[in-house]
Order: C-alpha cells, then structure tokens, then sequence
C-alpha cells in the first residue's frame, strides 16, 4: 500500500476512536487528483510494426513520452505503459501498397491503474514504395483520457 493511502486509514482509524467516522475532507482532496476527459497524453511506439509480422487485434505496445501533471501532481508519469491494437491491415494490390491502422486503448497511471482512451487516436501508415508498411519504435502518438478518473497522486 502506498504511504499516503496508510496514513489516511491511520488518520481515518483515529478519527473513528474519537467518535468522528470520516476523516477530514482536505486530506481525501489532497490524495486523490481527478485526471480530467480529455486531457492529453503523448505516446510513443514500444516496438517496431511491419505489414508483413502483424495481425488485425494484435496487441500493440507503447510508452508515455513525458508526464502528465493535474494540479502539480504527476498522474501518469513519463516511461508508464500503454496499450494498442491493430485495427486495420490493407493490402491495396491496385497499387502495390500496405497500410496499418492502429487505435490506442488504455494507458496507467501513478497508482496502477489502466485509464481508458479516447477512440479517436489512430495512427494510418500507407507504403507504396516497397509494397510493406513499417512503423519504426519511437513513432509518436497523440492521445486523450477518455473518461473523469481518480488517481491517488
């Protein structure tokens, strides 16, 4: 359990001895941070995709690029986990070409969470040249949280 989470069941234990069974709202306010629908959060490719190696639901994984604070509380730090899918793989024999669409589906937060995504985050590489398409790792993505979330910060 994390120090914070300890010392409000300790403050909340304490409270309940004295007669008071909630513990004081400012301390609930401080440990709990709302991550806010909508808020940005910018991705990167853990891995690198080809045309050739993937497979439509395919789980595809990545990792935060910088931290996303709230109320000068990381939420989801730099380097935490995110998870993708191959949404789409096209052969376009008419003109030789490949493309991958990716939609990015949950990302944790500072407490452990998997906070969900909005849908509208997808990536579409087309290749005509060589006929396969490649998404080098450290490709970057654009994100937004999908729903209000509490996070214990």
């Amino acid at each position: 359990m994390k120090k914070r989470t300890c010392l409000l069941l300790l403050i909340a234990m304490t409270a309940a001895l004295n007669g008071n069974a909630t513990p004081p709202e400012n301390l609930i306010r401080d440990v709990f941070v709302t991550l806010w629908s909508g808020t940005p959060v910018s991705l990167e490719l853990n891995e690198e995709l080809s045309s050739r190696d993937i497979h439509v639901g395919q789980t595809v994984s990545f990792i935060v690029r910088s931290n996303v604070v709230v109320n000068g509380k990381v939420l989801i730090a730099a380097g935490m986990d995110g998870e993708g899918y191959i949404s789409e793989k096209k052969r376009k024999c008419d003109r030789d070409c490949a493309e991958i669409k990716i939609v990015l589906e949950t990302v944790q937060t500072v407490d452990g969470q998997r906070v969900f995504l909005m849908d509208t985050a997808r990536k579409t590489l087309v290749d005509c040249c060589r006929g396969d398409a490649t998404l080098p790792q450290g490709t970057t993505f654009s994100a937004k949280i999908r729903n209000d979330v509490q996070v214990e910060a």
